[in-house]
Formats: structure tokens, C-alpha cells, sequence
């Protein structure tokens, strides 16, 4: 549903870009989207609008790209990366973290070739070689407060755009991040007519679900460190579960990112029959991480992306529909059995 606004005074007092502190703008036309919260689409004589809500509340940016704008990417969030692909717009990347993650094949020819190259990983980027390397846009994950030497770069007119799909609480809304790819691209259209597509396949599935009489307790996440790390009860992971006609171990937590328990607590709470997404293709691997692993309940029922890793962070985030017809799957066989799994398979070592 569209909201349009014409607004003569528009203040954003905490906007990083000091241009923007403040604006006054005629006629600028606002796009909510459809199912995120994070992000707000405009247009504005020439330019295509877009502005970036930090998912704390603490600001809001905003971005200006002329309409025959030809953008150079260097884009080190993954999720982001398989939105490119998706819009048949590779030609606009020209940057990566690392090869080694990539599942993309013609941008694997593109590194090979040297069009693209690997600039690393966010906290420890080259800002100089980013310079250099001729990108207009820079797109990065937002896990931290900022961007190292963020400023610097927009100095340089370099766009610094944080995103911040990852805490979206709808799978929709984290998929819905296509349409500010789709900006970039000079693909507005096709990005909104993709996620009208994937909505209506998804409620479809959704539907599936609504009947079922037993609905199995769900564990995701594995130890990292010191730690068991897993998805907020609000996040889009835990939708997906929810969705998919399961019950998630965690589901009465509050936030859309991660939550921390110790490995004391999951043996003590554990009741799930299912665990999903330990990070491994092996028991033999989980065990060496998590020595105590097998004396959870839902060590007998794992499923993992493990083996498609690289797929499934290119593409899990802009094809929820596909994750959540592989968990009805897992969860549901007696009401969706045929087929193969997009992303998940079982760990049966």
C-alpha cells in the first residue's frame, strides 16, 4: 500500500550524510514498503530516493541516486549479493569480501576475469583500495555502530549504506531489501513485481500449515565461542519456524538479531525434536565444537544448509518461500512430501 506525502520542511536531525541534516524538499513522493520496517523508498524530480532506518531507532539516512546513474557496487553483504543475481544486474557489483564465499557462477567468472575484486571483510576493509577501485556504492551489514572510516569515503562520494536486512522480523520484509537493490540497478519494477510474486507463493505455503494438529518444538544455532547463539523470538528466522507449523524453543524472546545462552542452559531447557542450522555437514564436526552435543534431544533430527553454505546466504534471504517449503518438508511431510530440499538436507553422519 502506497503512503504519499508532499513535504515543504523534512527534518532528519540525525542523518549521517550533513547535507541532509536538513531538507527542504517539494513534492517529494515516499513509498512504504509492503512488509519492511527498515527502509523507505522516494522519488524526487530526478532522483530516486531511498532512506535507511536504523532498526534501534537512532536514525534515519538518506540517499539520493540520479535516475541515469550508472552505480559501481562494492557489496560485502551476501544477502544483497544474491539480489543482485537475482535481477540479472551482475555488471553492477564490482566488489566482494571474498571469493571463497561466492555461489554465483558468472560472478565467479567476473573474479576469475579480474572485473570483480575481493576487498575483505567489513572491519578490516582497505579503505584506500575502495577508493581507488572506482565504486559509487558501498553496501555493508551494519552489524557494528559504523562503517570504518564511513566519512572518509563519502568525502570521496562514495554512498556508505548499511543493511539491515537481517533484522527484519517479517521474511518477507527481509526479502523486500531487493527493492533497494532493484534502485541500484535501475530495476525498480522487477524487484517489485518479484516480491509480489514470492508473497503470494508464500502465503500459499503458509496456508499449508494452519491445520496441523501436532506442531514440533524447534531448536536453531550452535556454540560459538563460549556461547549457543540463536535467532531472537522476534526475528525472521523465527517466523519462518512459526510459519512452517513448528513451535521455536526461544520464541518468547524479545529482538529481531541474535540471543546468547550457555550450553547449561539449552541441556536444561532442551525439549526440541528438531535442531536446524548448527553451521556443519557432520555430526563428527558438531562434536568438535560442542562436545556435549549429542546429549541434546534433537541430536537424533539435524538439518543444516551446510552443504549449499554459499547458496543458501546468497539466496535463502531473497527466496523465503523456498526456506519455508524445505521446513513444512522437514516438519510436515504428511502435508508437503514430494520434491527435493532448495537449501536443507538432513545430517545424517
Amino acid at each position: 500500500m502506497k503512503r504519499i506525502f508532499f513535504i515543504f520542511i523534512l527534518i532528519l536531525a540525525s542523518c549521517s550524510q550533513e547535507a541532509d541534516t536538513k531538507l527542504i524538499d517539494i513534492g517529494l513522493r515516499i513509498q512504504t514498503p509492503l512488509y519492511a520496517k527498515n527502509f523507505e523508498l522516494g522519488t524526487h524530480a530526478d532522483s530516486s530516493i531511498l532512506l535507511i532506518k536504523d532498526p534501534d531507532g537512532h536514525s534515519i539516512e538518506r540517499y539520493s541516486f540520479p535516475k541515469n546513474a550508472k552505480n559501481k557496487v562494492v557489496c560485502l553483504s551476501a544477502t544483497s549479493v544474491g539480489m543482485f543475481s537475482l535481477l540479472d544486474a551482475h555488471s553492477t557489483i564490482t566488489g566482494i569480501p571474498s571469493s571463497e564465499y561466492l555461489s554465483d557462477s558468472l560472478l565467479q567468472k567476473d573474479f576469475q576475469r579480474g572485473r570483480v575484486k575481493a576487498f575483505g571483510d567489513e572491519s578490516v576493509v582497505n579503505i584506500e583500495r575502495i577508493i581507488e577501485s572506482g565504486a559509487t556504492v558501498l553496501l555493508y551489514n551494519g552489524f557494528g555502530n559504523s562503517f570504518p572510516n564511513k566519512s572518509k569515503l563519502e568525502r570521496m562520494g562514495i554512498k556508505v549504506i548499511p543493511i539491515y536486512d537481517w533484522r527484519e522480523s517479517d521474511p518477507l520484509g527481509k526479502a523486500e531489501w531487493i527493492k533497494v537493490i532493484g534502485i541500484l540497478c535501475h530495476k525498480e519494477q522487477e524487484a517489485a513485481d518479484y516480491i509480489q510474486s514470492i508473497a503470494k507463493q508464500y502465503r500459499e505455503l503458509k496456508q499449508l500449515t494452519q491445520a496441523v494438529k501436532s506442531k514440533p518444538k524447534v531448536i536453531s544455532g550452535n556454540v560459538i565461542g563460549d556461547f549457543w547463539w540463536a535467532p531472537a523470538g522476534e526475528s525472521y528466522s523465527a517466523q519462518l519456524i512459526r510459519d512452517s507449523g513448528a513451535n521455536y524453543i526461544f520464541a518468547a524472546t524479545k529482538g529481531t538479531g541474535s540471543l546468547s545462552k550457555t550450553m547449561e542452559e539449552i541441556l536444561s531447557t532442551d525439549k526440541a525434536e528438531y535442531w536446524l542450522n548448527p553451521g556443519f555437514q557432520t555430526r563428527k564436526e558438531i562434536r568438535d565444537v560442542n562436545p556435549v552435543a549429542f546429549r541434546m534431544k534433537s541430536y537424533k533430527k539435524i538439518y543444516c544448509y551446510s552443504q549449499k553454505m554459499n547458496l543458501y546466504w546468497e539466496r535463502a534471504a531473497v527466496e523465503p518461500q523456498k526456506v519455508l517449503e524445505d521446513l513444512i518438508r522437514i516438519f510436515h511431510p504428511e502435508v508437503l512430501s514430494d520434491g527435493p530440499f532448495h537449501f536443507y538436507s538432513p545430517i545424517e553422519q
